[in-house]
């Protein structure tokens, strides 16, 4: 009677007060259900924060909690959109032959978009070709198309400045400078 008293004064203090409770009534029926109701709320409120901290908080308070599946596999897709974001090409290929399973697939995919894009802004025929082996069929098909196309007419040399005046840092450029590249 006790246990069951002081388990429904535990649910209104949270996790904490759940864990707690488990502690204080070690092997009871009411542990296991405290336990289980502390997992399922931690992985509710990591989920409502949605950051990446939240769901290794969750991962380090809970390692063998019945979510925890979900949550690493959350935590990898905001991990890829971090490295996304940072067009991180580097970080993309760790992890890419660290992480197995679908995430690892995820990775190789993003790895390769970014090894295209670094490709691209060099006007490299044989790296675009060689990051398009690892994408998706129909983005393949397009990077393959682009890399022939710029093997059989490369651009000249007027074309090339342009692109590279293009590039991030171009906004710092004179007008003046940017003008003569294109004339």
């Amino acid at each position: 009677r006790l246990a069951a008293l002081e388990l429904a004064r535990a649910r209104t203090l949270g996790v904490d007060g759940l864990q707690l409770f488990a502690a204080r009534f070690p092997g009871s029926a009411e542990s296991t259900e405290a336990l289980a109701a502390a997992d399922t709320l931690a992985i509710a409120e990591a989920r409502a924060t949605g950051t990446r901290a939240a769901l290794e908080g969750y991962l380090a308070r809970f390692p063998d909690g019945a979510h925890r599946s979900d949550a690493e596999r959350r935590v990898r897709e905001l991990e890829l959109r971090e490295i996304e974001a940072a067009e991180d090409l580097e970080a993309a290929t760790a992890a890419a032959r660290t992480w197995g399973g679908e995430p690892g697939s995820q990775a190789r995919v993003l790895a390769a978009r970014l090894a295209l894009r670094a490709a691209i802004d060099r006007l490299d025929p044989r790296a675009m070709a060689a990051a398009a082996s690892n994408l998706p069929a129909a983005e393949a098909a397009a990077a393959k198309a682009q890399s022939a196309s710029l093997s059989r007419r490369p651009p000249n040399g007027k074309i090339v400045a342009l692109l590279a005046a293009l590039a991030p840092d171009a906004l710092a450029r004179d007008e003046s400078e940017l003008l003569e590249l294109l004339g």
